[in-house]
């Protein structure tokens, strides 16, 4: 496979040279087997996107200003990761974890 890759990969080359293609493209292996007689036949197909999933973040940030009830210091802003569902209950434990850092 490594051979017939590369012959592959030298045909698109000479026809598709740039320095875009040079660092920005690569090639996939394709592969359809006969489910009859079971013949392999092998494509390698040149991709410049190659889509891939990304994980779904289940936390948000949160922002908050608090502010002093004996107004001797300045609001202190803050910003927290809390889970999607969470309650200001989460909301108030991140900010314990912030300040005992």
């Amino acid at each position: 496979d490594r051979v017939l890759a590369d012959i592959w990969w030298r045909n698109h080359l000479q026809r598709e040279m740039s320095i875009v293609v040079a660092l920005f493209t690569g090639q996939y292996k394709s592969l359809l087997t006969c489910g009859t007689c079971g013949y392999a036949s092998a494509r390698f197909e040149p991709f410049a996107c190659l889509q891939i999933p990304l994980p779904e973040d289940d936390k948000r940030s949160v922002s908050l200003c608090l502010v002093h009830a004996d107004g001797g210091r300045a609001p202190t802003q803050y910003t927290v990761r809390v889970p999607k569902s969470g309650t200001v209950a989460d909301v108030l434990r991140a900010l314990l974890v912030l300040n005992f850092r």
